[in-house]
């Protein structure tokens, strides 16, 4: 690296991370790319994750430059992420989470791919390598990805986006658009979209980072985590409603751009409409979760397909709500299918 390299920000992002938190510094405080500044931001943690970020940054003597952020309330992810961008300083993000470890190369292998682009990739992520909870690695986190899904059309269509563990973004993405809705969880599914909207999307195959899978980080497609229907239901509700603020993001994102871009307006409006047809899906899914009648569940059903919802939706939703253990069945089989595949590749 030279000194003409610019300057990018790592963030690790934490809250009650305690037993994994000082790996994930370690990770931080290891990677060889300079000039680099390094932000610890802590989400009002109850535990001491907080506290052994101090510890193991106070031992730290290398020439990057530490940044320590604590929030005085939990702010939930979304808000979270807000308030990081009006701390750092750096143009190109790269995002970590205080359970997950990064490799010492990461952030120069994504500053090479980034700066080569020459400014039109604005944002990028790696593959990761899945560990346990006491580190043992299992397999890679996922199939390297047929690249039409990183662009716009496809994520419009398909509701796609990164791999929210291994990302990194340009800043002009808030720039441009602003703050992300606070109710986002799935931050991977908003910032590649105002990416695609304006630039590229990229991936790295080799894995930079170790992603932890544990108990604390339950979504609702680990099933193994999943104990009946009542359960399901609960973790499908949480996915949706972040779902639903992903949406409405990404909405405000598209008139966004279309007001920035007018030239672009008309290449916009098919995108618009997969998006407003993806919104209507989500919400019809939330119905379907907040109703225990099965005959309103069905009605809603109906009326999803006379409006067009997508087979797959309509058959997903019939093994949620009337095939509860089937459709657990399926995601188990699906996902060591993956796990399978993916330990082929490695």
């Amino acid at each position: 690296m030279t000194q003409r390299n610019q300057l990018v920000t790592f963030v690790v992002f934490a809250y009650n991370q305690e037993r994994f938190i000082a790996e994930a510094v370690r990770g931080a405080l290891s990677q060889t790319y300079s000039p680099l500044e390094i932000l610890f931001s802590d989400d009002c943690s109850t535990d001491r994750t907080f506290e052994i970020i101090q510890q193991e940054v106070s031992n730290y003597r290398g020439q990057h430059k530490i940044i320590i952020n604590r929030n005085a309330r939990n702010l939930g992810f979304g808000t979270h992420i807000n308030r990081v961008m009006e701390i750092v300083n750096g143009q190109l993000i790269v995002a970590a989470a205080g359970d997950d470890v990064s490799l010492p190369e990461r952030v120069a292998k994504l500053y090479t791919v980034y700066e080569s682009a020459k400014g039109k990739t604005l944002a990028l992520f790696s593959n990761a390598i899945v560990i346990d909870e006491s580190g043992n690695q299992d397999s890679l986190y996922l199939i390297p990805p047929d690249p039409k899904a990183l662009s716009l059309d496809w994520m419009a269509k398909r509701g796609g986006g990164a791999l929210g563990c291994a990302q990194a973004w340009d800043r002009k993405v808030f720039e441009l658009f602003g703050q992300i809705d606070e109710a986002v969880i799935h931050e991977d599914l908003v910032i590649p979209f105002r990416a695609a909207l304006v630039g590229k999307v990229e991936f790295l195959s080799q894995p930079l980072v170790l992603y932890r899978r544990h108990t604390g980080n339950i979504h609702f497609k680990e099933v193994n985590q999943v104990k009946g229907a009542g359960q399901l239901q609960m973790a499908l509700l949480k996915h949706t409603n972040s779902l639903i603020a992903v949406y409405n993001t990404r909405l405000r994102d598209i008139d966004t751009a279309q007001r920035l871009f007018p030239e672009r307006r008309q290449a916009l409006l098919g995108v618009h409409q997969h998006t407003l047809k993806g919104s209507q899906e989500v919400r019809n899914h939330q119905a379907l979760l907040l109703s225990d009648d099965p005959f309103k569940r069905l009605a809603i059903i109906a009326k999803a397909i006379i409006r067009g919802t997508r087979f797959r939706v309509v058959v997903r939703w019939i093994l949620t709500f009337f095939f509860p253990q089937l459709y657990l069945y399926y995601q188990e089989r699906l996902r060591n299918k993956t796990r399978r595949q993916s330990r082929m590749r490695d």
